[in-house]
This record gives C-alpha cells, structure tokens and sequence, in this order.
C-alpha cells in the first residue's frame, strides 16, 4: 500500500488514502466498492474446530505432494489446474 501511496504522490496523482496512517480510508473503500460492485462487504464466520485443526503444515504438505504425483502420472501441465 505505501508504494501505491508514494507512486500517486511522485507522479502528481490525487488519492484518498491518509497520508499519516498510511493506509486506505472509508472514501477509498467506498470509491473500490462502487467500482467493484460484484464485491459485498460480508461478516465473518466462525471457523470449525476441525477445519482449523486440519489446516496445519504436515496437512498442507501432503496435499501439494498427492497433487503433483497425480499432475505427473497424468501429465497434466499447470495450466488445466
């Protein structure tokens, strides 16, 4: 975000993002929201026990191992993933 912030600013471009927070403000997310307006501002869900108990490196691994073992047996190129 600060390098989108100095590249407006060396470049003479008007934003809306606070220059002292350094961040994005509501007038940014409300430009980006009617820009985008397939994008909805949603709450959060809780996530299951289980599925964050079950996102965890070993699990992880072991997915990315079984897919590029089945990408190799079939000869799949990354593109029809």
């Amino acid at each position: 975000m600060l390098h989108f912030i100095r590249t407006c600013g060396k470049n003479g471009l008007s934003n809306t993002f606070n220059q002292q927070k350094r961040m994005a403000g509501k007038d940014w997310l409300y430009g980006f929201l009617n820009q985008h307006n397939q994008l909805s501002i949603r709450t959060l869900e809780a996530t299951s026990i289980a599925r964050a108990v079950g996102f965890n490196l070993a699990k992880v691994d072991r997915f990315y191992d079984l897919l590029e073992q089945i990408c190799a047996s079939k000869q799949l190129p990354a593109s029809h993933i």
